[in-house]
């Protein structure tokens, strides 16, 4: 009878051994998805070192991120000793007879178009501003060669400008169609940016 009851017990005991190893493990806890990360805000235009940080690495961009600022032709925002020498074939240059450049009232936000021919000095409105075009660029990029077209279709535009008014030294920059707030003409009553080119009749 002992040795039945030791059976037994060792049996009893393997079977208990067995039930705890076939325990199932407790079912992972589900963890939430992260939720997707939103673009960033807007870069004020006035910061172009940030906003070429944020910009797109694509070849709709490719060029603006070395383009001129503040001091135009003659001076370079990120401090690269780039070529600011414009090149264009004359049949593109021959393309343009001009451009539209729009002048907005930043506290009342009514605005007014003109169209500005190549070289002439021309007065926007009653703004007290006189804006004469230097170039204009349909397709901008720049690059150690200097500043060119990637096409002569207008897919990134920009004009090179003077604009001056009475009592402060004249203004030379550059106006990017595409993209007005990346480059804008510093003043405090009217904002002023590139619309379009004029094609040549």
């Amino acid at each position: 009878m002992r040795t039945m009851s030791a059976i037994t017990a060792v049996l009893l005991t393997l079977s208990l051994a067995a039930c705890g190893a076939q325990k199932t493990a407790p079912p992972a806890k589900e963890t939430a998805a992260e939720p997707a990360k939103e673009a960033p805000a807007t870069i004020p235009g006035h910061d172009l070192q940030e906003a070429i940080k944020n910009m797109p690495n694509d070849e709709a961009h490719k060029g603006l991120a070395t383009s001129p600022h503040e001091g135009g032709m003659g001076g370079m925002g990120m401090g690269a000793a780039l070529n600011t020498e414009v090149h264009l074939d004359d049949a593109v240059r021959a393309a343009w007879a001009g451009v539209v450049i729009k002048v907005t009232d930043r506290k009342t936000g009514a605005a007014s178009t003109y169209d500005i021919p190549f070289g002439k000095p021309t007065p926007l409105g009653k703004t007290g501003l006189t804006l004469t075009a230097d170039v204009f660029v349909p397709d901008f990029v720049m690059g150690t060669d200097g500043i060119g077209t990637r096409s002569p279709k207008p897919k990134n535009t920009a004009v090179h400008v003077t604009i001056a008014e009475k009592g402060k030294p004249d203004y030379k920059g550059w106006l990017f169609g595409s993209m007005p707030d990346i480059h804008p003409f510093p003043h405090d009553i009217y904002s002023v940016t590139l619309e379009a080119g004029i094609p040549a009749k």
